[in-house]
């Protein structure tokens, strides 16, 4: 019994031996991680160029990753040309490692092999016992002195900008890009580790949102607002990307360029008759960054988002000193000087290329053109190590040269190949958009021209204006939320326009000159300078404007005013900003006895004539006598 019990247990254990191993078949995901490559090969070359004739020394560096042995290893390698054919090829062998090394060497005398291209791969493929452990390439290089290649590292950071005042976040916008571009940071922390140049584009939007949200912040969500904390892990996160940006600015090693203030494109201000707004935008980003105390790295550059360039704003930058970047979105666009500015051009390296390979191309197309080039690589999207991996084989090249700011070998443009902005399906919406813009910030400029009020004031008001383009014109593009605050903004400054009134009074005059006064009442709580204009039909004013400062509650001020009928002259009050906006209008209404002034004075001078006449007879008959 005993005996038939320990078989049944044996052959129930068996049985779910067999059930485990069928459904680790049918779920892989159950099965064990594959080992890591046991080898790590590096290809070197004994020069960076060769001329036609030279003996191509290639050493090739085995480095074992695994604390187990190693079989027989079959080192194969071979100098291709740009096809892929070999056009010689070496075997070397390795029976065993000393230590975790081991270094193999090939020759190939390039005087018996047809050498006509300037760039060809070596390839090295490694195998034990017939199959392929790993691969890897390098490039050599048949030229004297070659042109030099400059290189930049361009880093695009312009996170969607949500800050509803200084501390409430309005949407996850922000968080999402903090936490899908973590690889930012590591880039960034790479090139100082490395001493790699960087040109960073940022918008002054996200270097102030990040500094808000490294302090800790509120997000309004629809349960309600939730608190975050500074040591939480999303202000953390701000915080790091704030200061490893200022920690590599500070270091001289990299530059700086910004979106003009807003990240609207100058094209589309210019579109819109707003061109010379470009300038003051770029010059208030500046401002921010002297705020943040990182205006030092700044020479001036200005990336125009969205891809678009026109000759008209190149020309304006270019007065003003300015260079710009620009997505590059054709292959005709070429890094140059126009109308003395530098422009230019970032492409987006393809990164399902190994680093050996993108750089092979890369130098191919540098020594078809057979000239200096300057060549501007967007790596925003791009793992760290892949720009490990890839600085590493630039650095290989004495005549490649990684940059971050002019000097650049730059030639002349005569064209610019002109590209738009696009806003897609939200291209209906534009003109709306900057319509009530221009309505809005004419009135808070005569607002802030004329109204003495705190900066608080001031900051509230601008920010409702700015955040028409930092929400409507950054993805997720909430133009609602920036009709809503122009409307809001639009609205505020005319309820304070509408507490600036004149006084309608009524005025009795019976001579032809005198002084009108004209009563303005302020009960906006701010004191103003403002024009007083006047007009009338059928009265002259020797003055009839004048700029004057009304404070609270009543003011009094007077007009010389000659009449010129009689009757009742309405006059027009307008109450205009000191850059001429109307703030308020009001009427003045004069009774004039214009026709009882003149019977009186008639009758006056008639009286005198008569007593003249009497006088003058009276004389007479006494002479007479």
């Amino acid at each position: 019994m005993e005996k038939s019990f320990h078989n049944a247990v044996i052959k129930i254990l068996l049985l779910k031996i067999l059930l485990l191993c069928f459904l680790l078949q049918l779920h892989p995901t159950f099965a064990l991680a594959e080992p890591i490559n046991p080898l790590e090969a590096k290809v070197v070359l004994d020069k960076a160029t060769y001329k036609k004739g030279d003996v191509v020394n290639v050493s090739i560096i085995l480095t074992k990753t695994t604390t187990g042995s190693t079989p027989p290893l079959r080192v194969y390698i071979a100098l291709k040309d740009k096809t892929g054919k070999t056009i010689a090829y070496r075997n070397r062998y390795i029976g065993r490692f000393v230590g975790n090394n081991s270094v193999v060497q090939a020759s190939f005398n390039t005087r018996n092999l047809n050498i006509s291209g300037i760039t060809y791969p070596v390839e090295v493929q490694i195998f034990a016992r017939g199959k392929q452990l790993l691969s890897s390439k390098a490039v050599v290089i048949f030229a004297q002195n070659p042109k030099p290649l400059e290189v930049v590292y361009f880093l695009n950071i312009r996170m969607p900008y949500r800050l509803s005042d200084e501390n409430l976040l309005d949407g996850e916008g922000p968080l999402d890009y903090l936490t899908q571009n973590q690889n930012i940071a590591s880039i960034i922390s790479l090139a100082k580790s490395q001493k790699t140049p960087l040109l960073i584009a940022i918008s002054t939007s996200s270097l102030l949102q990040l500094k808000d949200l490294s302090d800790g912040f509120k997000l309004k969500t629809e349960e309600g607002i939730k608190d975050f904390k500074p040591d939480s892990p999303q202000s953390t996160m701000a915080k790091q990307l704030y200061k490893e940006i200022e920690s590599l600015l500070s270091s001289g090693e990299s530059n700086i360029c910004v979106y003009p203030y807003g990240d609207v494109n100058p094209i589309t201000l210019s579109q819109y008759g707003l061109a010379s707004e470009s300038i003051d935008r770029i010059e208030k980003s500046r401002q921010e960054l002297e705020r943040l105390k990182i205006q030092e790295s700044f020479r001036g550059f200005v990336y125009l988002p969205n891809g678009g360039i026109d000759r008209q704003t190149v020309n304006e930058l270019s007065r003003s000193g300015y260079s710009i970047v620009v997505d590059k979105t054709s292959d005709k666009q070429v890094s140059g000087v126009f109308e003395n500015a530098i422009v230019l051009f970032a492409e987006k390296p393809n990164s399902d290329k190994k680093p050996v390979d993108f750089v092979f191309q890369m130098l191919d197309e540098h020594f078809k053109k057979d000239k200096t080039n300057v060549l501007i690589f967007d790596v925003s999207n791009l793992d760290y190590k892949y720009i490990s991996e890839l600085t590493n084989e630039l650095k290989r090249y004495p005549f490649v040269k990684i940059k971050s700011s002019p000097p650049f070998s730059l030639i002349p443009l005569n064209t610019i190949e002109e590209t738009k902005p696009i806003y897609n399906e939200f291209k209906s919406l534009i003109p709306s958009l900057f319509k009530n813009y221009k309505e809005a910030k004419s009135m808070l400029q005569a607002f802030e021209k004329s109204f003495v009020v705190d900066e608080k004031k001031k900051k509230e008001l601008r920010y409702r204006l700015e955040s028409a383009f930092l929400f409507a014109l950054n993805p997720p593009n909430e133009f609602d939320t920036a009709f809503r605050n122009l409307k809001i903004l639009k609205q505020t400054i005319k309820d304070e326009f509408s507490n600036v009134t004149v006084f309608p009074s009524k005025i009795s005059f019976t001579s032809t000159k005198g002084q009108l006064p004209v009563s303005v009442i302020n009960k906006t709580g701010y004191p103003a300078k403002v024009i007083l204009t006047l007009s009338a039909d059928g009265a002259v004013f020797s003055k009839p404007k004048k700029i004057v400062v009304i404070n609270s509650n009543e003011n009094v001020f007077t007009f010389p005013i000659t009449l010129e009928r009689s009757g009742k002259i309405r006059v027009k009050v307008l109450v205009e900003s000191l850059d001429g906006y109307p703030i308020s209008k009001g009427y003045i209404t004069i009774n004039s006895n214009y026709r009882a002034i003149l019977l009186s004075a008639s009758l006056f001078i008639l009286l005198i004539l008569a007593g003249l006449i009497w006088l003058r007879k009276k004389i007479k008959s006494r002479i007479n006598v």
